[in-house]
C-alpha cells in the first residue's frame, strides 16, 4: 500500500495498492481518473511494499494489466478491500493469503 499526500490535483491523494515495484519506481493504479495531470506530485508513504507474487504492472499504454501467476511469499489483502488476479493462480508450497472478512478476491 501507499499512501499520497499533498498532491494536486486533490483527486491524486488517497491510499492505494502498489501493484509493481522496481529498484527505482513503484506502480498503483488509482481509483479513478483525476481529469488533469499533477501539477504537485506530493509524497509518498508506505508501511509495506510487498505485493502479490510481483506482477509486472500496466503495459499496452495502460490498456493490459499483466499479473504473475505463482504467488511466492505471505500475503494478507487489506482490510475493507478487494482485489483480483487473472488466472489460473498458484499459491507457493508454505505460502499463505489471508482474505479478511467483507473483502473479496476475484481471480478470472
Amino acid at each position: 500500500m501507499v499512501t499520497v499526500t499533498g498532491a494536486s490535483p486533490s483527486a491524486y491523494n488517497g491510499t492505494f495498492i502498489i501493484s509493481g515495484v522496481t529498484t527505482f519506481t513503484f506502480q498503483y493504479t488509482m481509483l479513478s481518473n483525476p481529469g488533469a495531470n499533477a501539477t504537485v506530485v506530493g509524497s509518498y508513504t508506505s508501511g509495506s511494499w510487498g505485493q502479490i507474487g510481483g506482477g509486472s504492472g500496466a503495459s499496452a499504454g495502460g490498456v493490459v494489466y499483466e499479473n504473475k501467476q505463482t504467488v511466492s511469499t505471505n500475503y494478507t489483502m487489506t482490510s475493507g478491500s478487494s482485489g483480483e488476479s487473472v488466472g489460473p493462480i498458484t499459491i507457493a508450497s508454505g505460502v499463505k493469503v489471508t482474505i479478511p472478512s467483507g473483502s473479496r478476491w476475484v481471480i478470472l
